[in-house]
C-alpha cells in the first residue's frame, strides 16, 4: 500500500475513460460508453462529489444513457478513498460508505471500487483540470 497524500486530490477532476473487466478479466463496455462526461470535485474540508455519464449526444435505439452521481464526507487512508454517501442518484447508496483504491500519477487519477456483486471490476479514470 502506498500512502497518498490527500493534498495531492483537492481540486477538479475530469473524467477522461473508464474500464470494465468481467470476473474471468475480460474487457467488458466501458461503464460510460465511448464518449465519457463527468467531474470529480475533492475538497480539503473532506467533502467530494462526482458525476458520470455517457456523453454521447444521441444513443442507439433503445439504449439507455449510463449516469451516476454521489456525493459525500471522504477520508484517504493510505491507497484509499473512502466515501460515506449522503447524496446519490442510487438512493441505495444514502447512508453507505463507499472505498476506492486510488491510483495518482502525475495529473492522472485512477479510482477503482471494489469488485461488484458478479465478480466484474471497474476503473474510473480522471484527469486534473487546469
Amino acid at each position: 500500500m502506498t500512502a497518498i497524500d490527500p493534498e495531492r486530490l483537492f481540486g477538479f477532476w475530469r473524467l477522461v475513460g473508464s474500464r470494465a473487466l468481467d470476473s474471468a478479466g475480460r474487457r467488458l463496455a466501458d461503464p460510460w460508453g465511448p464518449a465519457p462526461l463527468g467531474s470529480l470535485t475533492l475538497t480539503p474540508e473532506g467533502r467530494m462529489i462526482a458525476v458520470l455519464c455517457d456523453g454521447r449526444r444521441d444513443l442507439p435505439a433503445g439504449v439507455p444513457r449510463a449516469y451516476s452521481s454521489y456525493g459525500g464526507a471522504f477520508v484517504v487512508e493510505g491507497d484509499r478513498l473512502t466515501t460515506t454517501i449522503d447524496v446519490a442518484s442510487d438512493t441505495s447508496r444514502i447512508g453507505t460508505k463507499q472505498p476506492r483504491r486510488l491510483l495518482l500519477e502525475g495529473d492522472r487519477l485512477t479510482l477503482t471500487p471494489p469488485p461488484r456483486a458478479d465478480g466484474s471490476q471497474r476503473e474510473i479514470l480522471w484527469q486534473r483540470a487546469s
